[in-house]
């Protein structure tokens, strides 16, 4: 489980301390574009800054583990929920002088970022895997809202993921938010989580990452689709450059 690999490992006299598990990003190209590490402090001044006291997350399973993610660098030992739950709202508490006490953090499980009116339990798919209300969840508070969201993972060929994300815009287009009839009130932000392929034989130990993007490809696979991925990423940036240029 995310998160856990400190507390479930378990020394012994062949190996007394935990293989790494995770690397540090460092761009060699461009240096200056090495990313800081994210932390609750920065996260709670940046969400003030913009007057948005609310992030929600809405997609499949990698969208789980990126929630799973950010709730951990924010520096919280606990988990947020089970991706079997479907869905689950915590608080992420802010360092005292924040603009904001909370900010809401939520995750609804829904692959095909569709609008459906009823949830399903876990191992009886609804949509081909899984799919929750999450226009509900989204409309249930007013607040300016962080949201970010992803799909493709489950969806293992271009026209159904294509279709599902030409459905997903139009969906955000029909909802009624403040700042729809209202110019005064900002508009809530949309992130696409870019879908990130995994490899062959990543649980193994004493593995080194890729040396470039090139040596990667050379290992792709079809397995879970990832060898999809690249053309998913693609399809949904030259979607939001159209919708720029209409704006």
């Amino acid at each position: 489980y995310a998160g856990k690999a400190e507390r479930l490992f378990e020394p012994s006299v062949l190996n007394p301390y935990r293989k790494p598990t995770t690397y540090r990003y460092e761009d060699t190209l461009y240096p200056s574009c090495t990313p800081e590490l994210f932390n609750v402090e920065g996260f709670c001044e940046v969400m003030g800054e913009m007057e948005m006291p609310r992030m929600m997350f809405v997609g499949d399973s990698l969208t789980f583990q990126f929630s799973q993610s950010v709730w951990k660098l924010l520096g919280n030992d606990s988990d947020p929920g089970r991706d079997d739950l479907g869905t689950w709202t915590k608080q992420i508490a802010c360092p005292v002088g924040s603009v904001y006490d909370e900010i809401t953090f939520t995750f609804v499980r829904n692959d095909q970022l569709n609008d459906v009116s009823e949830g399903t339990s876990f191992g009886t798919p609804n949509c081909f895997d899984y799919c929750y209300p999450w226009v509900t969840e989204y409309q249930s508070n007013p607040a300016r809202t962080l949201l970010v969201f992803n799909t493709g993972a489950h969806r293992y060929k271009h026209p159904l993921m294509q279709n599902d994300i030409k459905q997903f815009l139009e969906l955000l287009d029909s909802i009624d938010r403040p700042a729809t009839n209202d110019e005064s009130v900002k508009k809530d932000v949309f992130l696409f989580r870019s879908t990130v392929p995994g490899h062959k034989e990543c649980e193994k130990m004493n593995i080194e990452p890729y040396g470039s993007y090139d040596e990667y490809i050379r290992f792709w696979t079809d397995k879970y689709s990832w060898n999809n991925f690249a053309g998913y990423n693609d399809f949904v940036d030259r979607k939001i450059e159209d919708r720029k240029s209409i704006l």
